[in-house]
């Protein structure tokens, strides 16, 4: 049988704390699934920051569709929907995380969001025979960064009979990272109701799932 390389971009929103008075209801991941390098054109990408120079608009170290402008993020989400990779949404709700499970911190409902998320998709996406490189953003401080490598880690042993490597790069180094900080933006604010036309248009026709589990 066929044995593949598959490549899932992910990135996380919501804080990782449970006060849900000054902090988020949600924690999520949204990922973004290509099954080849060819998928998403990486040349698009770069010819749009091109394009984009010409109109006086400076992307130095690559989108993020929270700092980016109106303009920049339309012609952003074009790209996306053109390139059509596969997007999943976990957006797991907060409230539902019982008392004994809070006692874990930080880390838990991290991995608790990310085993929820990836064990679905992994089935989903890849066979037994394939190799599904998990690509994430990695985080500023070092002491994170290590618990977070430690806590993908023991996710990826934890999903059956899927072959996983976690890999960590700077967000502003992967086009692919791009699009799932994009996804996610418009996901979470469609999630919490606010205006964002571009979920309908442009991040809607490629999302496979969207899941709001309760803990």
């Amino acid at each position: 049988m066929f044995m593949a390389n598959i490549y899932v971009f992910a990135d996380e929103t919501g804080d990782l704390g449970y006060n849900l008075v000054s902090g988020s209801k949600y924690f999520g991941f949204g990922t973004a699934t290509v099954f080849s390098p060819e998928q998403m054109v990486l040349f698009d990408a770069f010819q749009l920051r091109c394009s984009l120079e010409e109109t006086g608009v400076h992307i130095r170290s690559g989108f993020h569709a929270q700092q980016d402008s109106n303009y920049t993020k339309q012609a952003v989400f074009n790209l996306i929907r053109k390139q059509a990779p596969r997007l999943d949404f976990t957006f797991l709700n907060k409230e539902g995380i019982s008392s004994h499970a809070r006692l874990g911190g930080d880390l838990h409902l991290y991995k608790l969001a990310w085993f929820l998320h990836f064990k679905a998709l992994t089935q989903s996406v890849a066979n037994e025979e394939d190799t599904i490189f998990a690509i994430t953003a990695s985080l500023k401080t070092k002491a994170k960064t290590q618990q977070i490598r430690e806590a993908l880690t023991i996710v990826a042993s934890e999903v059956p009979d899927r072959t996983i490597i976690p890999v960590y790069w700077d967000s502003s180094s992967s086009w692919g990272l791009q699009i799932a900080d994009y996804a996610l933006w418009a996901a979470q604010r469609h999630v919490l109701n606010l205006s964002n036309h571009w979920w309908e248009k442009d991040i809607l026709p490629n999302t496979k799932t969207l899941n709001k589990p309760r803990g």
